[in-house]
């Protein structure tokens, strides 16, 4: 069984802070504490010990809602792939920019 949790961290940087914000975001949440008490501590005390129940496949940190989402597999049943364009601005827009004029020498 393969399992993953995802947080809004650098990487290790749930062990290094309480995780309630990357750079200027914050997350209003201390998602690093979190992780550790109810993701990291229970799936070593199952694995390691026997102890408690396993977790679900993904655990995963929203940003946005500042949730912890648990799902059965990853990625989620729900999920739709969508394909990600850089816009001018140096932003990324879910709408394709217009073909550009090439020319052959």
């Amino acid at each position: 069984m393969n399992q993953i949790a995802l947080g809004p961290w650098v990487h290790g940087g749930w062990g290094r802070s309480d995780g309630d914000h990357l750079g200027d975001v914050p997350f209003n949440a201390k998602t690093a504490e979190d992780f550790r008490k109810k993701i990291q501590f229970p799936f070593f005390e199952f694995h390691l010990k026997g102890k408690g129940k396993g977790l679900p496949n993904a655990s995963v940190f929203e940003t946005g809602t500042n949730v912890w989402r648990k799902y059965d597999r990853w990625p989620p049943a729900a999920a739709k792939p969508q394909t990600l364009y850089f816009a001018a601005g140096g932003k990324l827009s879910f709408t394709a920019p217009p073909p550009t004029a090439s020319t052959n020498m």
